[in-house]
């Protein structure tokens, strides 16, 4: 098998330490590189595997521990900001705040 040129994401709902899937793909994965993020979702944002971090763009990754404040405050002028391909990358991941977070970085690049 050859090298992939863009990364391989995994996400799952359940615990990262309780879940056999994890386990058992860790036993075979080889990579030179891996990131790996437990999310813990803040206070009126979604649970759902759509919200998992990483996120990804073509070859990127992008993981956010933290909240942005007055996220529900601001949102809307954040999203208004953002490129068309940003806004589908932040509306995939529910535009909770790390995916637009991820969504402003895309458009800035």
């Amino acid at each position: 098998p050859g090298e992939l040129d863009q990364p391989c994401v995994f996400t799952s709902l359940k615990p990262a330490w309780n879940d056999p899937n994890l386990r058992n793909l860790s036993l075979e994965v080889r990579s030179p590189l891996v990131l790996a993020h437990i999310r813990a979702a803040g206070p009126s944002l979604p649970v759902s595997e759509s919200c998992c971090h990483p996120f990804k763009a073509g070859r990127l990754l992008f993981a956010h521990n933290g909240m942005v404040g007055d996220y529900s405050r601001v949102r809307r002028e954040l999203l208004q900001g953002l490129t068309e391909f940003s806004f589908a990358i932040a509306v995939k991941h529910a535009c909770i705040d790390s995916a637009v977070a991820f969504a402003i970085f895309l458009s800035e690049l």
